[in-house]
């Protein structure tokens, strides 16, 4: 008997334990950095991506040039959103990629997937 509350014990620390991780696998919303107007922008597909299989959150682009992406305004840099982001999906050059984890860091922004080229993979 005693074995089995040490087990309801253990799933409930587990589950303690993954709830931080919500926002990143539910996230209320997603800015998608690196999205420009032009046509084969990866970040632009990101946000095709998300408004065709139904994302249910807000998809907020951001990117150097101004501009909208499928009904959505490109926003410049992540200081000029207004509310907090639960998730940023970058897809810029490697180079770039530091600057924008500050960024992220300074706008509280938790979670983030890299999609990019150009660390070590190229030499």
């Amino acid at each position: 008997m005693e074995r089995g509350f040490e087990e309801d014990e253990e799933e409930q620390r587990v589950r303690d334990d993954y709830s931080q991780f919500s926002t990143f696998f539910y996230p209320k919303n997603i800015a998608v950095i690196g999205v420009s107007p032009v046509k084969n922008n990866l970040g632009k597909n990101i946000v095709l991506n998300c408004l065709y299989f139904g994302y249910p959150g807000e998809i907020i682009p951001v990117g150097l040039s101004k501009g909208v992406s499928y009904g959505q305004r490109i926003h410049e840099n992540l200081e000029s959103i207004d509310r907090d982001i639960d998730l940023a999906v970058i897809l810029t050059p490697a180079k770039t990629i530091p600057n924008i984890l500050e960024q992220c860091g300074r706008k509280g922004i938790k979670h983030a997937v890299i999609e990019s080229g150009g660390f070590s993979e190229l030499g």
